[in-house]
């Protein structure tokens, strides 16, 4: 509820400076999306039902082979956590936690490296507006 009543108030000044309609609202706008999360798979193998969970909010992606990549927007409520991503493989279930920093919202987005030893390395953290 906090983060609505600001989105509104940051919106009622943008227009009441006249800027609403211009360039300058979209930083504000996208500020209040939901985070995004790039998976790299560089297992060796394909990844299937690959999922990336932040808190307890999660995006899944599918199937995803080796040395390809995808993005996934993350919608959600969720305070601080790190990316996990969660996948199938020739030798079951994994999960690895990249142990990164991610929020809702602040124009976070996470690039993870899932490597040969099935661990997710962060390459990339949080992108400034």
């Amino acid at each position: 509820m906090k983060k609505v009543l600001i989105f509104i108030g940051l919106v009622a000044i943008a227009i009441i400076i006249g800027v609403g309609g211009s360039r300058s609202a979209i930083p504000v706008l996208k500020y209040f999306s939901p985070a995004t999360v790039t998976v790299i798979n560089a297992t060796g193998n394909i990844m299937s039902d690959v999922t990336v969970v932040l808190d307890k909010a999660s995006a899944r992606i599918g199937d995803l082979k080796d040395c390809r990549q995808a993005t996934v927007s993350v919608p959600g409520h969720f305070s601080e956590c790190s990316t996990h991503v969660n996948w199938r493989d020739v030798a079951g279930t994994n999960s690895a936690s990249a142990g990164d920093y991610m929020e809702g919202c602040g124009f976070y987005h996470s690039t993870v490296v899932v490597t040969p030893d099935k661990k997710a390395k962060a390459i990339y953290g949080r992108i400034e507006p």
